[in-house]
């Protein structure tokens, strides 16, 4: 991704993070549609400040919630196409996806799972435990000098 669309993605999110809501910023549309890969829904965005809301509104309504950032120069940023591989532990890929922005929302079924997240050629795994009540959240951020 360009230094370009990813400072307009940080400076996006964090507009959405200082804007004051209305329930009319928030409207349906502005979330990003969820796509269907296999057994798992899904949704990614984050690009726009209006998008940015919707999906941190949401966040609570699926039981994965994935984050992607940099830190360059001591400024976060914050990331979209972002590979993203989400497996079972015996192996088998359950979703594979390239984010569409800052945020990936999954609808995964109570278990284990393997996250592996992939940028600047740096890879990095996260395992984390779905539960039948309550949300996970893992943030992916890579330091860059």
């Amino acid at each position: 991704m360009s230094a370009t669309k990813t400072a307009r993605t940080a400076n996006t999110v964090e507009n959405a993070n200082t804007t004051a809501s209305t329930s009319s910023d928030m409207r349906p549309d502005s979330l990003p549609r969820e796509q269907i890969q296999g057994s798992v829904r899904f949704l990614s965005g984050g690009i726009g400040w209006r998008e940015a809301i919707a999906i941190k509104h949401a966040m609570h309504q699926f039981p994965l919630t994935l984050e992607f950032r940099t830190t360059a120069n001591g400024k976060e940023q914050f990331l979209a196409g972002v590979p993203v591989t989400i497996r079972v532990p015996a192996g088998q890929v359950v979703l594979r996806t390239l984010s569409a922005g800052p945020f990936l929302l999954a609808r995964l079924r109570p278990g284990k799972y393997e996250v592996m997240a992939e940028q600047h050629g740096k890879m990095q795994r996260r395992e984390v435990e779905i539960r039948a009540n309550g949300g996970e959240r893992l943030v992916f951020e890579w330091n860059i000098a």
